[in-house]
């Protein structure tokens, strides 16, 4: 009743010692993930959404008096 003495009974112990090593592994790269996640999206949010409201209304004056003048040609 020895494992190493059967052959599909030597198998079966070798598999389950491979599964037990991949989640230790698994389990190590999601710790160090979480505590760099919330301090990166906090900064960049804040800064880009002032940096976008000025120069909207900045294009707008540009585009008004470029499509008077297209209209004037028409005439």
């Amino acid at each position: 009743m020895v494992p190493g003495d059967s052959g599909p009974g030597d198998t079966a112990p070798g598999i389950a010692h491979r599964t037990d090593t991949a989640p230790m592994t698994v389990a190590t790269p999601p710790e160090p993930s979480p505590p760099t996640e919330p301090p990166a999206p906090i900064q960049p949010p804040t800064q880009v959404l002032p940096a976008q409201a000025p120069p909207e209304p900045g294009d707008l004056p540009t585009s008004s008096p470029r499509v008077d003048e297209a209209k004037g040609d028409d005439e």
